[in-house]
């Protein structure tokens, strides 16, 4: 917690980063509905994903 005075700023320049594609995030899309979370879940333990796991369940209205 050293530099938690700083989080926001840092939450600022991460944001901006990201929208000028300097940092790029990845995420590990599993895709199936909820029958597939536990894929998903695994992967996590088995070092599959990369970033942030998400379990597919519905059709897609926007991209992320």
């Amino acid at each position: 917690m050293d530099y938690e005075k700083r989080y926001d700023e840092a939450r600022r320049e991460l944001a901006g980063w990201i929208k000028s594609g300097k940092l790029k995030r990845r995420d590990y899309i599993v895709e199936g509905g909820i029958e597939k979370a536990e894929e998903g879940l695994r992967g996590l333990f088995e070092g599959k994903n990369l970033g942030k796991c998400l379990i597919k369940v519905g059709k897609e209205k926007s991209k992320l």
